[in-house]
């Protein structure tokens, strides 16, 4: 239940700011620039967590990521010039992750998540897709994103989802990428 706030990380040798077994927390509106590793990390079995509002800039590595914790809130971030991903979830399950922009990464959002919902984040201008989920990302709900300028396509779904258990993509929009629109 900690509060991390309204603080500045320039050219760290590691992470910009890191959870790991730390529940509860609200990271807000922090600046992170020049680290080498993820600019936020929430990781470890670290579950329901806020991280709002902050501005991850030049990365050595993603720019939020959220791996092996459960129900965070990833809402009105800004991820950009990431080596990796904006934002990448990687077996973080009913997560919520919306309102965030994701620009001139690698891949804007990449998603390995079960039961989450990825809604109205804005990923372009990207050097691969912009919004892509791995063979194992299920349940999810995808709602109302915008995918456009990316070099790839806009929003991929890989792999084969279980019966009863498919992604739902709803009222997204997808226009001036270097492939497919939306590839399943």
């Amino acid at each position: 239940a900690n509060t991390l706030a309204d603080n500045t990380v320039v050219r760290g040798g590691g992470l910009g700011v890191g959870l790991e077994r730390s529940d509860g927390n609200l990271v807000a509106n922090n600046h992170i620039s020049g680290t080498s590793d993820n600019g936020i990390e929430v990781a470890d079995d670290s579950d329901d967590n806020r991280i709002e509002g902050n501005w991850v800039d030049d990365a050595g590595d993603t720019g939020i990521m959220v791996a092996g914790s459960a129900r965070n809130h990833v809402i009105g971030n800004t991820a950009q010039h990431m080596s990796d991903s904006g934002i990448g979830l990687n077996d973080a399950d009913e997560s919520v992750v919306t309102g965030n922009t994701v620009r001139f990464n690698s891949d804007g959002m990449q998603v390995d998540a079960n039961r989450s919902t990825i809604s109205g984040n804005i990923a372009t201008a990207n050097t691969g897709a912009g919004l892509e989920f791995g063979s194992d990302a299920v349940a999810n709900l995808v709602v109302s994103n915008t995918a456009s300028s990316n070099a790839k396509e806009g929003i991929v779904l890989s792999g084969q989802a279980p019966a009863g258990e498919a992604n739902v993509l709803e009222r997204n929009q997808v226009h001036a990428n270097g492939g497919d629109g939306i590839f399943a």
